[in-house]
């Protein structure tokens, strides 16, 4: 029987697809929608648009929140997000097994949070070899944090408060309060007082 991959899910059955969109609901159709509707407007009503659509789908939205055009946030209804909080650019969110974001957090444009490993079958399928098991932890960011452009934090990682990634750097591990980390795979570069 062929798989069929919905939302990096392998399904073996339509049936079974056309369970998962019941289960999620029209609610979580219709905010999808209307934010690929203001994804890229830039303008003032853009910016209020998307901070009412994920008030309403995030799981816990605090006050202040921010986020520019052309980021995608996926399962937001698995996410929660602190006061003050900015979402840059052309970051990409996937929050399938949960995310919690802390107050005063800034996110800088082009950045990756994944809660999910890619699909095995599909690396081996192609001619990858055998890979590690997929990885589907939550993941944390703590208060006054800074993710600097183009990171990606990976499944299970919890970032402590008041650090900053270097900018590029892949975190697969997780970072202590007051630090600084950069590399790839990230590594802590020194401590900030």
């Amino acid at each position: 029987m062929k798989k069929l991959y919905y939302d990096n899910i392998a399904i073996k059955h339509t049936k079974l697809k056309k369970e998962v969109n019941k289960k999620r609901g029209l609610k979580y159709h219709t905010l999808q929608f209307l934010a690929n509707l203001t994804r890229s407007t830039s303008l003032l009503y853009g910016y209020l648009i998307r901070r009412i659509i994920y008030k309403l789908a995030l799981k816990k939205c605090g006050s202040g929140l921010i986020i520019h055009p052309y980021s995608v946030i996926k399962f937001p209804q698995k996410i929660e997000i602190g006061d003050y909080c900015s979402i840059n650019q052309f970051c990409f969110i996937n929050g399938l097994q949960g995310i919690k974001i802390g107050d005063n957090v800034s996110i800088s444009a082009g950045s990756n949070i994944v809660s999910q490993t890619v699909q095995n079958e599909r690396m081996e399928a192609l001619g990858f070899g055998k890979v590690k098991p997929n990885r589907f932890k939550p993941i944390e960011i703590g208060d006054n944090s800074w993710v600097a452009c183009g990171c990606l934090i990976g499944p299970g990682v919890k970032i402590g408060k008041n650090c900053q990634i270097g900018a590029n750097s892949v975190v697969l591990d997780n970072i202590p309060d007051r630090c600084f980390a950069a590399g790839t795979p990230a590594k802590i570069i020194k401590k900030i007082r």
